[in-house]
């Protein structure tokens, strides 16, 4: 039987003193699945949350996965296999309730692809059956004019920068932006924190690399500008790009095309760009923390939300018929 193609699943292994990464990558070959090594807690939180993830993690790290929260069953949004160094006679009562799915150290690869198969189709269906987002409704005069202002721009091609606070639903408006349009709106939908962006991580996650660039490139992979080609690219916090990460995002928005590391060939790209900031990124270009050419290219259209206060103790904005809940 044909192996599954899971073409946009990455596998995150923190190995700690387990020594898995290699042996992992070598299992799951067959499913051209994206072996990706986590070397800490960044890895895992800059990972795409567009993409269907798995996490396989060496018991051995968890004080050092301390940061991300309590041993559990998911982890960032990714179900978490755990990899025990115990004997395979184990009974239920050994191991804790959060550590739902349990691999031994000598797993075999046929244990591996099933467990991670089954965890896959999991999520898949969790997508699939997934609740579609209602309109968005406002009672406050603010909110509606804002929520009247989105869904003019919705169906253009312009940049968008969304100003608001940090929490007052900026993405919401972005993904009404999206699902607005036409033609980008039955594409993917791709949001980046650029807060959590790890030093040094940039040009991978973003710009993407070929297979063989560096030392555990496996597969190759597509950044963010590739991932949301056909689809919206929702940069969250563009403010605290720093100035030389700035740059090279302004050099893809002029070229619409990306080169992956380690490749030679540049990608066209074609997608619809939206960013929000809680920062003035004005009085931050005056200043020369931000650059002036890519302000102007973001900001091709201006959507400000609202603060909570200014909309009044009565205001929310509602996702759902059946889901009323204040941003």
């Amino acid at each position: 039987m044909a192996a599954p193609q899971f073409d946009e699943l990455d596998i995150y292994v923190w190995e700690g003193k387990a020594d898995i990464h290699e042996r992992v990558a070598r299992c799951m070959a067959s499913f051209d699945a994206e072996v990706i090594r986590a070397d800490g807690a960044s890895n895992i939180a800059a990972r795409a949350p567009s993409r269907i993830a798995v996490a396989v993690i060496s018991v051995s790290v968890i004080d050092s996965a301390a940061g991300l929260g309590p041993p559990t069953e998911s982890l960032q949004g990714m179900p978490v296999v755990w990899v025990a160094s115990a004997s395979r006679e184990r009974t239920t009562t050994s191991y804790p309730p959060e550590y739902l799915h349990i691999l031994p150290h000598d797993f075999t690869g046929a244990e591996l692809r099933t467990l991670v198969t089954k965890l896959v189709r999991q999520l898949r269906a969790q997508v699939t059956t997934a609740d579609k987002p209602g309109e968005l409704i406002a009672h406050s005069d603010a909110m509606r004019g804002l929520i009247e202002e989105t869904r003019a721009f919705a169906d253009c091609d312009h940049n968008v920068l969304i100003r608001g606070e940090t929490g007052a639903g900026k993405e919401r408006i972005a993904q009404e932006l999206h699902r607005g349009h036409g033609r980008y709106g039955k594409g993917p939908f791709v949001a980046v924190n650029c807060g959590a962006i790890p030093d040094g991580l940039f040009e991978s996650l973003f710009f993407g690399h070929a297979k063989g660039s560096f030392t555990g490139a496996v597969h190759a992979h597509r950044g963010y500008f590739e991932q949301a080609t056909g689809g919206t690219l929702f940069l969250d916090e563009v403010g605290d790009l720093p100035r030389y990460q700035q740059v090279k995002l302004l050099r893809v928005i002029e070229d619409n095309a990306v080169t992956r590391l380690g490749a030679s060939v540049p990608v066209k790209l074609d997608f619809r760009l939206v960013a929000a900031t809680n920062r003035d990124l004005r009085q931050m270009v005056d200043s020369g923390e931000f650059r002036a050419d890519l302000f102007y290219r973001l900001a091709v259209i201006e959507l400000y939300l609202p603060s909570l206060e200014e909309r009044g103790m009565v205001d929310k904005i509602d996702l759902a018929p059946v889901s009323r809940t204040p941003l």
